[in-house]
């Protein structure tokens, strides 16, 4: 399965007039189906958005996912401000290694949890601080944050309460029944638990592609693939170890 897509577009539905044949363009396909491993792909025009000029295909192919779920794991659950302490949990992951720039574009000081191997890497891409997962205790950190965003989603609101602020919020990507369950239970509370369930829309991949042209975002890739090795690439996605995204190449 796949979400992100990158290429040009060869047709237009009834009522499109914003885009043009042959514009390059990148987005996420919205449905559960996914099937962007294709040389075609059929997706609503409010779910992509013009390419970044300075990418190629196969780099604004690793942004559209991550990035919009970062984003708006960020700003909308977690409404991360200037000046405010967030704390990364899978920084070097493809969500991520998206995560800690879009909270450096924000203004955050940025606390990342990663292996000592990736260590400088997230602080190349702006953290503040990091913490090796292997020996730090990542439910009580030494300094509560203003939002905990768990990329990796092995952690639960429940356990990470006592390393937030008194009105700090928890997101996490994964669903689950506790995930929901805090979502739910904590709306008016001070402290809440948000599940982020990513929303494809050009508004939003817009802002993404702005923040690629003023030097402020830029893709992490870790490697690229042709599409007769997509297996592979998944295998290598299922071993929860890789540094950013992979990118599958269609011919």
């Amino acid at each position: 399965m796949a979400y992100d897509f990158a290429g040009e577009a060869v047709a237009l539905g009834d009522g499109v007039r914003d885009i043009a044949i042959g514009a390059p363009v990148f987005g996420m396909i919205q449905a559960w189906s996914a099937g962007a491993c294709g040389q075609y792909v059929v997706v609503p025009a409010t779910q992509m958005a013009p390419k970044p000029e300075a990418l190629s295909f196969e780099e604004a192919a690793a942004l559209p996912l991550a990035a919009l779920t970062a984003l708006q794991s960020l700003r909308d659950h977690g409404q991360l401000a200037r000046r405010q302490r967030l704390f990364v949990n899978g920084a070097s992951g493809g969500v991520g290694v998206y995560a800690v720039q879009l909270a450096k574009a924000f203004g955050a000081h940025v606390v990342a949890a990663t292996s000592a191997r990736n260590a400088d890497f997230v602080r190349g891409l702006g953290a503040n601080e990091t913490l090796d997962y292997a020996v730090a205790d990542l439910e009580r950190l030494a300094t509560p944050v203003d939002v905990y965003f768990d990329a990796f989603g092995n952690r639960s609101f429940g356990r990470v309460r006592a390393s937030l602020t008194d009105r700090g919020t928890y997101v996490t990507t994964v669903p689950s029944g506790g995930a929901v369950f805090s979502h739910l239970a904590t709306h008016f509370a001070s402290q809440r638990g948000r599940l982020v369930v990513v929303r494809s829309n050009r508004a939003d991949l817009e802002v993404l592609a702005g923040l690629v042209g003023e030097g402020r975002l830029r893709p992490v890739i870790e490697a690229t693939y042709d599409l007769a090795d997509v297996a592979d690439a998944h295998r290598a996605i299922e071993s929860r170890r890789t540094r950013g995204k992979l990118v599958v190449r269609i011919p």
